[in-house]
């Protein structure tokens, strides 16, 4: 039995592919243990999940992460990034403090903690970074996705400044990177922005080739595997299927915004009134909007939950609503259902891009986009067969990978050889659940 040390950034999104992953480590005999910081909502999250469960003392720069629910676009991805390095040499030594404790065989980080990989560097351990988003692998990173309409101007602007805040970004990282390997005594790196989000141990993408974005090609390193979506074995959050209110004779539409951005009560009474006309049977997942949206007005067409077991739920529905978080998109395509994206910031605007790059959805802005727009969108959805044929299409496609399962072999591979888990000449990038092992050694 092997001992491994997990960490993420505390946001649903980040900790749910982590958590299945660690789920199949168990029941294949390993001793996980969890390190897990931020709201006392995320840490119940991890603890009702995994028996050996630390809790990290937050640094005082991570509060900024609270605010990230309330912005959008640049602001939004600039405070996430921000979070990503606030506090980074308190994580890491707090890390590093922990590897001492449990002395795991190696230690696996979210893309966005990169104390885990530092700490993992300090202590000379094998490092894996799970990626649940590819954000900085696309070729045009933050840019706004417009849904296949003429750039406007106000798109010409938004792209133009998403471009100006990816250099201030890179520039930010850069500086941050270096200041904290030398107060941890690290020597410099003059690695690239997507070195330093990954490891040259093993990064697996938890996404298949077959569902990224036409176009966004990048020189993946060979220690880069694609392994598909880890939600398998995902814990649906309390609630019931509500099947008794839906009628055989209207389309199910389904609509979330995650649970990060859930407290956006305007944009989901957009959503809800585009539906006003009862042409569609509408289910809501309003999370920390539910007791604001109650109280308004909702036909009789409409079904208010305050939270869905929505893997469970998607294979019922007709189409989705989403602001394109990586979980909520890789679930809908994995389903076989097509989506409408209103991307509110970091890897959404590039999932929005997805969507409709791969046919299998529109993807529009949230700013300025009216009732009548979302409720034209869906109606091509649900009326245009082409885009539930290329969302079955990405259905068969994941269907062939079994993301946990694949985790699971390389992370016992890179214990068993304490070395890079490199894929062999020839090997493709993503794994499918038959797959031969695709490695070669250093």
């Amino acid at each position: 039995m092997s001992t491994l040390l997990f960490a993420a950034q505390p946001a649903a999104g980040h900790l749910n592919p982590m958590l299945s992953i660690a789920r199949r480590l168990r029941e294949n005999g390993h001793r996980v243990v969890f390190a897990v910081w931020g709201p006392r909502a995320t840490r119940r999250l991890v603890q009702e999940r995994e028996p050996d469960v630390r809790v990290l003392r937050p640094a005082l720069g991570s509060l900024s992460l609270g605010f990230v629910r309330f912005t959008s676009g640049s602001v939004e991805a600039w405070l996430a990034v921000r979070s990503f390095f606030a506090g980074l040499v308190h994580y890491t030594r707090a890390m590093e403090k922990l590897a001492g404790e449990i002395r795991p065989d190696a230690i696996v980080g979210d893309f966005a903690f990169p104390a885990a990989g530092l700490a993992a560097e300090l202590r000379g351990l094998p490092h894996a970074v799970v990626w649940s988003a590819g954000l900085l692998f696309s070729g045009e990173d933050l840019t706004e996705a417009t849904g296949g309409r003429p750039a406007s101007s106000r798109a010409v602007r938004a792209e133009a400044a998403t471009n100006r805040f990816a250099w201030l970004a890179h520039r930010g990282i850069e500086r941050a990177m270096r200041r904290t390997r030398g107060r941890l005594g690290l020597p410099p790196s003059e690695g690239s922005l997507v070195d330093w989000f990954t490891s040259p141990w093993l990064t697996m993408m938890t996404t298949a080739e077959a569902i990224e974005a036409p176009g966004s090609e990048h020189s993946y390193s060979r220690s880069t595997f694609f392994i598909g979506p880890c939600f398998s074995d995902r814990a649906n959050p309390a609630g019931e299927l509500p099947f008794e209110r839906l009628g055989p004779d209207l389309p199910v539409v389904y609509a979330s915004l995650g649970t990060a951005f859930d407290g956006r009560i305007a944009l989901l009474r957009r959503i809800v009134s585009a539906f006003d006309r009862g042409d569609c049977q509408l289910i809501v997942s309003a999370g920390a909007a539910y007791d604001r949206l109650r109280s308004g007005p909702l036909g009789a067409h409409v079904t208010l939950c305050e939270r869905v077991p929505q893997v469970e739920l998607l294979p019922h529905v007709d189409a989705v609503i989403s602001h394109g978080g990586n979980n909520t998109v890789n679930e809908t395509l994995a389903a076989g259902k097509p989506l409408l994206v209103l991307p509110i910031g970091a890897e959404q605007a590039h999932n929005a891009r997805r969507v409709v790059e791969l046919g299998a959805g529109l993807g529009t802005a949230i700013q300025g986009t009216r009732s009548r727009e979302i409720h034209g969108s869906v109606r091509r959805l649900l009326d245009e067969p082409s885009f539930r044929e290329r969302a079955l299409e990405c259905a068969r496609a994941l269907a062939e990978t079994d993301g946990p399962g694949s985790a699971v072999r390389l992370i016992e591979r890179l214990i068993e050889t304490r070395q890079p888990v490199l894929r062999a000449p020839g090997q493709p990038l993503t794994l499918g659940r038959d797959s031969r092992p695709p490695w070669q050694n250093a």
